[in-house]
Parts: structure tokens; C-alpha cells; sequence
């Protein structure tokens, strides 16, 4: 499946791009582009029930880096970002 992320395109959504700038107010410096490589190597992908696909990827020891995705086609729309404790998500 890696090699097929790697082929398509991302779609940041309005909410994506402002949930970035606010994780930055709090200290968080991530940007589009450790989003892409979260998706394109997460540690585990989670599937919610609405079907929307959850990417999870280290930001450091305590903590890792949520990507809230759907797929369209051949392009990634990113829904959310947001980072969460390792410990909360068994990580």
C-alpha cells in the first residue's frame, strides 16, 4: 500500500490547514510535509466507523501525530490534524 501513497496526491481541506496553524500557537511545529510522511509511513493506520481512516506517526517518546484521511480517487484529503499522547492510543 506504500508504494501506491507514494503515487498519490494530497488535498489539505480549509480545517487541516487552519488545525496546523493553531497546533503551532501550542508549541507544535508541524507541517504539510511531516503530514505527507505521516501518511506515507504511519506506525498504524486506525479505520473509524464512518470510515474515515486515522494515520499515526511519532512526533516524539510521548507523543505521535494524528492525520485524519479519506481517499478519492487517487488524491489523500486531509481532514484533521492534531497530536495525541502515545500512552491514550496504545502507541
Amino acid at each position: 500500500m506504500s508504494w501506491y501513497i507514494q503515487l498519490m496526491r494530497f488535498r489539505f481541506t480549509k480545517h487541516s490547514i487552519d488545525k496546523l496553524l493553531l497546533i503551532e500557537k501550542y508549541g507544535f511545529n508541524v507541517t504539510q510535509d511531516m503530514v505527507k510522511a505521516a501518511l506515507r509511513s504511519p506506525l498504524r493506520v486506525d479505520i473509524r466507523p464512518d470510515g474515515t481512516f486515522v494515520a499515526n506517526a511519532s512526533l516524539s517518546k510521548k507523543l505521535i501525530l494524528r492525520v485524519a484521511h479519506r481517499y478519492e480517487d487517487d488524491i489523500i484529503i486531509i481532514i484533521t490534524v492534531y497530536p495525541g499522547r502515545r500512552k491514550a492510543y496504545g502507541l
